[in-house]
């Protein structure tokens, strides 16, 4: 469902720029910006993308906003991590 609000899609670029935690922006390329040793921030960057995702989804309108599926969501993205990740994971 387009309505004339969702016309002007942010681009991706855009999107990492937006985040504050724990991406930062080098020319046009996002950079970990972490107080982990190593490469630790950078195995965090496809669980921040789908967050950064289901952000744009909600803006766009294709998903409600819901306090309920925003916690839901981060709790299973959280579980995922350190599923995938064990000890490397961030501690919430």
């Amino acid at each position: 469902m387009l309505t004339s609000s969702t016309r002007h899609r942010p681009t991706a670029t855009a999107l990492w720029a937006g985040m504050s935690y724990p991406l930062t922006m080098t020319g046009d390329r996002p950079t970990p910006n972490t107080p982990f040793s190593g490469g630790q921030g950078l195995l965090a960057v496809p669980f921040d993308a789908l967050r950064v995702q289901y952000a744009s989804v909600v803006k766009a309108g294709l998903a409600q906003r819901s306090l309920l599926a925003s916690a839901n969501l981060e709790r299973a993205l959280d579980a995922l991590e350190k599923l995938t990740l064990g000890s490397l994971a961030r501690q919430r």
